[in-house]
Parts: structure tokens; sequence; C-alpha cells
């Protein structure tokens, strides 16, 4: 996917608290810090299951954090850093970062509408300094069997601290219709580095309850579990979204 997205800023941090609510034995939910969106906060989470393994990651966002969220950059976004709380030794993960993109991206006509990219990151803050466009490491792509039928790339995109966009071809605002959800894979020098929920600040104003099913890659990664759904919730009664991956572990 061709983008024009440049991080300009790095999220502020409020507290470091973390917010455990582990059940006796391994089961429970591990959160990291809270950090401010807007008028609200964002804060990630690992959900456990009996036997200690990971079931689902994302971050939780209260309602205002979608309110009062900065509108500079034509072609900008602003990087809310999300760490992961320490189990996230047992998934593919190392850290989300929440984008907004207060003016959307190229392409014109298709995501150029304010929304958000969800970059769930498989490589390091430090390792992502050294993504750049136009070298042979942002042109080595992985092999095909990494990506479900019908992603593809664009020869000659690759975005700084990011790397190359992977879409879907049959999504439907490729087809005309209006952009409200899609999922990114991302790569760099042969790897997959991230997955990527994007969704369009419109539709997550009308608070949607959703879990949209993932198409499964061929060849999945070295981990025990890879995405085999993403879910957006919205609680009425607290105000606040839920968007995680739901991990789907290997047979």
């Amino acid at each position: 996917m061709a983008t024009s997205l440049i991080i300009l800023s790095t999220a502020f941090f409020y507290g470091c608290d973390r917010d455990n609510e582990n059940t006796p034995g391994n089961q429970g939910v591990t959160r990291g810090p809270q950090v401010k969106v807007g008028n609200g906060t964002a804060q990630s989470f690992i959900k456990l299951d009996q036997s200690g393994k990971a079931t689902s990651i994302g971050f939780t966002m209260t309602r205002g954090a979608l309110d009062n969220l900065p509108q500079q950059g034509e072609h900008g976004a602003i990087s809310y850093e999300l760490p992961l709380p320490a189990e996230k030794q047992k998934t593919a993960y190392d850290h989300i970062s929440l984008d907004w993109a207060p003016h959307g991206h190229m392409p014109n006509g298709v995501y150029n509408v304010p929304h958000f990219d969800m970059h769930f990151y498989m490589i390091s803050q430090q390792q992502r300094a050294g993504i750049k466009p136009g070298t042979a490491e942002a042109e080595k792509l992985p092999d095909a069997s990494f990506f479900p039928p019908n992603y593809a790339s664009t020869p000659g995109e690759a975005e700084p601290a990011m790397g190359k966009h992977w879409v879907d071809l049959t999504s439907s605002e490729l087809k005309g219709a209006p952009f409200k959800t899609t999922f990114i894979y991302g790569s760099y020098n042969g790897q997959v580095i991230f997955h990527e929920p994007m969704m369009a600040h419109k539709w997550l104003s009308t608070e949607p309850d959703t879990l949209i099913t993932l198409s499964k890659p061929a060849t999945t990664l070295n981990a025990s579990a890879y995405p085999g759904a993403y879910t957006v919730r919205y609680d009425k009664a607290s105000r606040v979204f839920t968007i995680s991956l739901e991990l789907t572990q290997k047979q």
C-alpha cells in the first residue's frame, strides 16, 4: 500500500502503573501503562488462558480519546507508543504504535480520511529506527506464503521506521466503498514485522461492536500463535473501546 505517513511526534505517557487482573493460576489480563490520547487514554493489555498462553493482545481506549486530537500536518501522523506488559514474551509482539492520521494518507480517494493506523510491531523501537525507504532491505520481500491470498505491496513503497505495507486487494474500500476498517501486513528485509488494523475515525465514532475473521497465511511466524481475527468492542457503560488481535494457537 502506498502511503505518505510521517510520524511527527511521540505520545506523552502519564502514569506507569500496571493494572494486573490475574486470577489464581496463570489466567488473567496484564496491562501496560496508560497513555494520554486526545481527551482520553489508551492502555495495552495481554490476555492469558488458564495454561498461561496468550489468547488476545490489544489495547483499551476511552471514548474521549476520539476527541481533541491534534490536527497538524497535511500528511503527517502523531504516534502514541503503547508499551506492552512483560507477558509480551508469550507473543510475537514487542510493542503497539497507535498512529493518528488527521488527514489520512494515500491513496487518495481511499485512505485520505481521518483514521488510526494500529501497528502491532514484532520488532523493537530501536530496530524500527533503522528502517529506511528506497533501500535494498525495504524491497527484500518475504515469501508470499507469509501473507494470505490477495495481499500485495507496491514496488518502491516503504515508510521510515515502519517498512513496506501489504494491502488486501479484496477490501471493499478498494472497490469504491467508504473506508471503515481493514487489516494490513508490514515487511522489511525479508521479514513480516507488523500487523496493522486500520480504522476510520468516523467509523469508530459509531461505536462499533464487531469481530472480523482474518484469512490465515500458508506459513505463520515462529511464535506459538497467530492472529485469527481482530475485534472492536465498545462498552457503553464504561465508555471504553477494546481493540484486539485474537490469537489462534498453532496446532
